[in-house]
C-alpha cells in the first residue's frame, strides 16, 4: 500500500473509532418557554444524566435519548438526521409528553428516512468519501451534491414527524440565546 493509501485507512480507522469512545456532544437547544438560565442548566443536566448510551438503531443513540427527553420538555433542539441537521420541537406546548413516546417517533423517524436511501446511495457514498481522500476533486464533487441529499432527507423527516406532532426545521447555527452559566451575554 502506498503512503497515502495508509495515511487515508488511519484517518477513516481514527475517525471511525473516535465516535464510540467519545463523550456526549454539546447539543444545540432552545428553551420555548421563558426560564431562567439555572432552570434551563437544569433541563441540559438531567437530560444528559437520562442518558443510557444502550439504544439500539440509530447511528447517534446517545444524542437522540438527550433530545427526546429535552423535547418532552418543550425544548427545540437539533437532530442529525444521516446527513440532514435539523431541529425539531412539539407543535403543541401544551399537555405533556413522555421522553420515552418522544425517543420513538424520532427513531421510527429516523428508520423511515433510513429505509428511502437507496442501496446505489448506500454502497456509492462510503467509496466517494475515501476516494476524496485520496483524489480531491472527487471530494469536492461529493461535498457538492451531499445539499440536494440532505434536502430529502429532510423532507421525508418533516413528512414522518409532522402527523406526529412535531415541527421541523433546517438546523441554524446561531449562537444560543440563553447563554450557558459563566458564558457572557
Amino acid at each position: 500500500m502506498s503512503g497515502r493509501g495508509v495515511l487515508a485507512l488511519a484517518c477513516v480507522l481514527a475517525a471511525v473509532t473516535s465516535g464510540c469512545a467519545a463523550k456526549l456532544r454539546e447539543i444545540p437547544t432552545h428553551s420555548l418557554s421563558k426560564r431562567s438560565p439555572a432552570v434551563v442548566e437544569r433541563d441540559i443536566h438531567q437530560c444528559e444524566k437520562a442518558v443510557t448510551g444502550h439504544l439500539k438503531g440509530p447511528w447517534l443513540g446517545g444524542e437522540l435519548e438527550f433530545a427526546a427527553c429535552m423535547i418532552a420538555r418543550n425544548y427545540q433542539t437539533f437532530v442529525q438526521v444521516l446527513d440532514a441537521p435539523l431541529e425539531v420541537r412539539r407543535a403543541s406546548l401544551k399537555g405533556k409528553v413522555t421522553s420515552a413516546r418522544v425517543l420513538n417517533d424520532l427513531v421510527a423517524c429516523e428508520q423511515f428516512v433510513s429505509a428511502r436511501v437507496s442501496v446505489v446511495e448506500k454502497i456509492g457514498r462510503p467509496l466517494v468519501t475515501v476516494a476524496g481522500l485520496l483524489f480531491w476533486p472527487v471530494g469536492f464533487g461529493a461535498s457538492t451534491a451531499s445539499p440536494a441529499l440532505a434536502g430529502q432527507r429532510r423532507r421525508d423527516y418533516i413528512a414522518c414527524m409532522e402527523p406526529r406532532g412535531y415541527t421541523v426545521s433546517n438546523w441554524k447555527s446561531e449562537p444560543s440565546a440563553m447563554p450557558r452559566q459563566g458564558e457572557g451575554p
